[in-house]
């Protein structure tokens, strides 16, 4: 029976690399989404190819690939193209965020931040993507 109820769970990849960060996303939405993680933008790339998540959470700052590269990666592949990208980030910089929804990104969500409001911004986004 569970696993029944954790196939109807949307699936959430992060993209994060920091350990504790990820451990504590990872906690907070688990009731909710099937979790995956990736620990930098070019595993992302990697892993939402082949698994196909419903929603992507990448932090913006990572070694290898940081998440504005993966999500300009991810939107001009076909089979990615249409997966929302919620970034993290610190920055309080305009240029940033006008930098991640140049590239495609759907929201940021400010560390630090608040798990509450974090799953119904996820919740609203997999919900309008649904309803599209």
């Amino acid at each position: 029976m569970e696993k029944q109820d954790q196939n109807k769970k949307p699936l959430l990849l992060i993209v994060e690399d920091n350990e504790d960060m990820r451990f504590f996303i990872h906690r907070e939405l688990d009731d909710h989404y099937q979790i995956i993680e990736a620990v930098n933008g070019k595993e992302g790339i990697d892993i939402a190819t082949k698994e196909k998540p419903d929603i992507i959470i990448a932090d913006i700052k990572m070694p290898v690939m940081d998440g504005i590269e993966m999500t300009r990666n991810l939107k001009g592949a076909e089979q990615t193209k249409n997966i929302p990208v919620v970034f993290l980030t610190s920055s309080q910089s305009d240029e940033i965020f006008l930098e991640g929804l140049a590239c495609g990104g759907d929201d940021f969500i400010r560390k630090p931040f608040n798990a509450n409001i974090f799953k119904i911004r996820i919740d609203n986004i997999l919900n309008n993507n649904n309803n599209v």
